[in-house]
This record gives structure tokens, sequence and C-alpha cells, in this order.
């Protein structure tokens, strides 16, 4: 990519550590939030789908 531009920011509640892509879903470490998975088919208007807060610090 050339030149990337931001569509749209999706607040996570916690601090992202990392962030996987896979089809439509992107999956997101939160740190102390769990994981995150978003919907980005729409990528302006990205859609929470799940969260998993109950497994504790998640980085990778």
């Amino acid at each position: 990519m050339e030149r990337p531009q931001r569509l749209s920011q999706f607040r996570t509640g916690f601090n992202a550590m990392k962030v996987q892509v896979e089809g439509n879903i992107a999956y997101v470490a939160d740190g102390s939030g769990g994981m995150v998975t978003i919907n980005v088919k729409n990528p302006k208007f990205p859609v929470e789908v799940a969260r998993f807060s109950k497994i504790g610090f998640v980085n990778d």
C-alpha cells in the first residue's frame, strides 16, 4: 500500500495489542480486555461481534 488511509476507527475500551484479520473478521488482542472479534466487512462501519473478557490478559 502506497498511501493507506483511515476509513474508520473502533475503540475497544482497553489497549489493543495486536490485530489479525481473516476474511471479514478482525481478531483483536485487547490486553486486559481479553479478545475482541470485529466484523470489518464494511470498513467504514466496523461492528463488534463478540468479546471474551474472562480469559485474562491477551497480548498476542
